[in-house]
């Protein structure tokens, strides 16, 4: 009887755990890039934090609000850059209306029956409309990303300041071996660096390219579209070419044909770098497999965003890490 009463309050207690586990999934789960996001920061920063703190005598405190301010900085300037930026563009794009269609009226003369004039000035209001529409709602979701920092800062100073902590209590709580747990922390931090840096390099070595390359062919807005085409890079293949496709059309309808070829094979050697500098990237500083890599790419995206570029090949990783600890440890 006795037993049965402790099994009663045992299966009681795991009823309640699992409901106010589910409650707070539930609810947290539209901030979950904040969570991901954090612990994402903390394997970058956390050499950082102990230069401060052991290197330099910074209070552990202090050292954190230091690192916060600076991801804040990394964070802010470029997304105020991106939408004052994007709004110019959308506004020249409204002035120029009457010229891009002249220009296609031109084209048009050369290949009759196309009627693109007609669809453009149909659809070109639209996309201004549309484009607006966009940074608007961008705005409008400002409430929802503030909060997701706030639950990412918080939970990044703690995770920096209680960091010795954290790792007792993943040996502590982690199913593995002692070993394994140093094994599976360290993997962590290969697979967050890998990609990490080799994304950011080939962001920064794709916007640089194609910046370059518009500013060379005297294309307004080099600067930006260099910029917009670093951030796209994170999508793997079809991000950058949203930019120089259009631009080559654009320049095709005018007759430059120069600038319209030169912009194709400048599209061309951006996009096929990817698959070269990537690579070789990531096997050199934290031996991840391509494969890995493009396929946790496609994974992540779909189910967090833009943080599933990283989220995503660490899952795939973890997954064959934790299978081939559990095939060690209990097969």
């Amino acid at each position: 009887m006795i037993e049965t009463y402790k099994d009663f309050k045992k299966y009681v207690a795991i009823a309640i755990i699992l409901i106010l586990f589910i409650f707070m999934v539930k609810y947290l789960w539209p901030h979950v890039n904040g969570f991901l996001g954090a612990f994402i920061l903390f394997a970058l920063f956390l050499p950082l934090h102990l230069f401060l703190t052991k290197k330099l005598n910074f209070n552990k405190n202090l050292s954190a609000v230091l690192i916060i301010i600076l991801t804040l900085l990394i964070v802010i300037i470029p997304s105020y850059f991106i939408v004052t930026e994007s709004y110019n563009q959308v506004k020249q794009i409204t002035l120029e209306k009457n010229k891009i269609i002249s220009e296609i009226s031109k084209f048009e003369e050369n290949f009759p029956g196309l009627e693109i004039s007609d669809k453009v000035n149909e659809y070109l209001p639209s996309f201004a409309n549309w484009s607006a529409d966009v940074l608007f709602k961008s705005i409008n979701n400002v409430i929802k990303t503030i909060i997701t920092l706030i639950i990412m800062y918080f939970i990044l100073f703690y995770l920096l300041v209680y960091n010795s902590q954290l790792y007792k209590v993943l040996r502590e709580y982690l199913p593995f071996s002692s070993k394994n747990s140093i094994i599976l922390a360290k993997e962590f931090k290969k697979v967050t660096y890998a990609t990490l840096i080799s994304t950011g390099l080939v962001a920064i070595f794709q916007g640089l390219l194609l910046g370059l390359g518009f500013w060379a062919l005297n294309i307004k807005g080099a600067i930006f579209w260099g910029f917009l085409a670093a951030i796209l890079s994170f999508l793997p293949v079809l991000g950058i070419p949203l930019i120089w496709v259009p631009y080559g059309v654009v320049y095709l309808i005018k007759h430059d044909y120069f600038t319209a070829i030169a912009i194709l094979i400048l599209g061309l050697i951006i996009n096929y770098s990817e698959f070269f500098i990537r690579p070789y990237l990531q096997k050199r500083i934290g031996d991840l497999h391509p494969l890995v890599s493009i396929i946790g790419i496609f994974i992540g995206i779909p189910a967090f965003g833009f943080v599933g570029i990283v989220i995503g090949p660490l899952i795939i990783s973890y997954f064959v890490l934790i299978f081939r600890m559990f095939k060690d440890e209990y097969l």
